[in-house]
């Protein structure tokens, strides 16, 4: 009976061949592990997410919007009056005292131009005025010399009068004495005319020297109101034309906000209406202002001659509203830089203010924009 090798004992099939050592095989690397992908769920989850910061956010800048009966809001950014300080003629810039971002006050001395020509004209005005009041004097002495001549003649015509009727003088002589006293008269006028002219000479003279002393002041640059420069436009040593721009300053006391309102609320808003402001950096403030203009021209209306309901409630307007001067008091440093913020504006003015939007400027840290 043949038997199968495949069920042999171990003894009948040989030596078992040994076993491949291993310890010489390079040493197998796990494969890098690949990032997992979002998945629909988390895609979701991140927008869900996202959308509800967003609409935190945008709840708390309206959430007075649907408890302000009476009350439009629009969003805007703090201006202040932009103002240019010019020369008042053309020259050299001497010196600059400020620089941009500093605070200045009315009047104080921000320029200075070379002066030096016109302190020169100055000097011969006044000389002019000297020779003007010289010139004067002997127009003043010359009519006194005139004045004595005219009283003498005068004086001999009266004697002839009274001693031609008796025969004592001639017609002849009366007749030159007669003449030479309306000589005399006229000459008289001609020293009054002469003088006049000499004092209008003096007047005129003076007036040289007080335009050219306006002018040496015109040199020396000064702020017409308490602001903060914004701009520096000229550096020393430069020559500038008559009316070149120097700086351009803003005005601390016109702080305002343009904001955009439907025509349905516009045409509610007038001129001084109560308004606040509340700015985006500084949340928990709320400045008293009032409404400085709304300007009608700023609406989309219709080219036609008849506008449809729809169309009139598309109308957009600007208005403008300003910080009372007593919240900028309270604030010195406060300027406008384009803060974003929100201005809210009384459309009833019997409607009161909520709590949150009720001023609280005079209890509050001082505000810087810039």
């Amino acid at each position: 009976m043949l038997q199968d090798d495949r069920f042999a004992p171990s003894s009948q099939l040989g030596p078992i061949p040994a076993q491949e050592s291993t310890a010489a095989l390079p040493a197998l690397r796990p494969a890098p592990a690949r990032p997992r992908r979002l998945g629909w769920q988390s895609c979701v989850a991140l927008v869900l997410i996202a959308c509800g910061v967003a609409g935190a956010g945008w709840w708390h800048d309206h959430r007075f919007a649907s408890e302000l009966p009476g009350i439009a809001w629009s969003s805007g950014r703090l201006n202040a009056n932009a103002i240019d300080i010019d020369t008042r003629f053309a020259g050299t810039v001497a010196t600059i005292l400020v620089g941009e971002g500093d605070t200045i006050h009315k009047g104080q001395v921000v320029a200075r131009m070379d002066a030096r020509d016109l302190q020169v004209s100055r000097q011969e005005a006044e000389a002019k005025v000297q020779e003007a009041l010289q010139q004067q004097a002997a127009a003043l002495a010359a009519l006194e010399q005139q004045r004595s001549v005219m009283i003498l003649s005068q004086q001999r015509l009266q004697r002839s009068l009274a001693l031609v009727p008796p025969g004592y003088e001639s017609l002849e002589v009366l007749d030159e004495r007669h003449q030479a006293w309306a000589a005399a008269a006229a000459g008289y006028q001609h020293a009054v005319a002469e003088l006049n002219a000499a004092t209008a000479a003096v007047e005129v003279a003076k007036d040289e020297v007080i335009k050219i002393n306006l002018d040496i002041d015109e040199s020396t640059l000064v702020a017409p109101v308490d602001g903060r420069i914004l701009y520096r436009l000229a550096n020393q040593g430069e020559v500038l034309s008559s009316g070149a721009k120097v700086f351009t300053m803003l005005d601390v006391k016109d702080v305002y906000m343009d904001v955009f309102l439907p025509a349905s609320e516009a045409d509610r808003v007038t001129p001084h209406s109560d308004a606040r402001i509340v700015l985006d950096a500084w949340p928990g403030r709320e400045f008293p202002a009032h409404v400085l203009f709304i300007d009608t021209r700023s609406g989309s209306a219709s080219r036609s001659a008849a506008e449809t309901r729809s169309e009139r409630n598309n109308l957009i307007y600007r208005v403008r509203v300003r910080i009372d001067a007593s919240a900028l008091r309270a604030d010195p440093d406060m300027m406008g830089s384009g803060q974003p913020g929100f201005a809210y504006v009384k459309t009833d003015r019997s409607a009161a203010w909520p709590q949150p939007l009720r001023s609280r400027v005079r209890s509050a840290p001082s505000l810087s924009l810039m």
